[in-house]
């Protein structure tokens, strides 16, 4: 059994199983308090974040998590990509998968091109990511290793941190 194991060994087997962008950290922190103790360590090295609401998410338990230990990110995959889908299907006129602005109402949506939704949508989406985007990458700078950013062609430019000192590889698909 896992218990019987020094806690050191258990961290290093965490270590590799926590390698798939945040699911197998949340899941073994689920499990028991001896594995939640454990995994804390780890949970965060590498994580992806693929929305506006995966991001928020994740900085409001970032902000929890630190106050009970440090935190290290090491790879980060984030994308914008689901938030420049549902940006376009407003765009061509089909109702958007889901709905989570105050500022837009499904009701506005009919059959057509609904320019006014669209570029609400797309203006508050891009205000939102302009906030966030620079938070957590500002956040996890100081340990990040690798990083790769798909952004959405929707959107505006992603403010990098002015530093990164410890990053070995960076890959970016998106407008320039």
């Amino acid at each position: 059994s896992l218990h019987n194991l020094p806690p050191e060994i258990v961290e290093h087997i965490f270590c590799y199983a926590c390698t798939d962008g945040g699911y197998t950290g949340r899941s073994l922190s689920l499990l028991c308090s001896f594995f939640r103790d454990i995994v804390r360590v780890v949970r965060f090295r590498s994580l992806s974040l693929s929305s506006t609401r995966r991001v928020e998410a994740f900085l409001a338990c970032l902000e929890k998590e630190r106050t009970i230990a440090p935190v290290q990110v090491l790879h980060l995959y984030l994308s914008t990509w689901e938030d420049g889908e549902e940006v376009a299907r407003v765009r061509n006129g089909r109702s958007p998968q889901w709905v989570n602005l105050p500022c837009f109402a499904p009701t506005t949506i009919s059959h057509g091109p609904q320019w006014c939704a669209w570029m609400t949508l797309q203006q508050a989406l891009d205000r939102r990511l302009e906030r966030l985007l620079p938070r957590i990458l500002d956040l996890v700078a100081p340990d990040l290793r690798t990083l790769s950013i798909v952004h959405s062609w929707e959107f505006g430019a992603i403010q990098l941190p002015p530093s990164l000192p410890r990053l070995r590889q960076f890959t970016y698909c998106g407008p320039p």
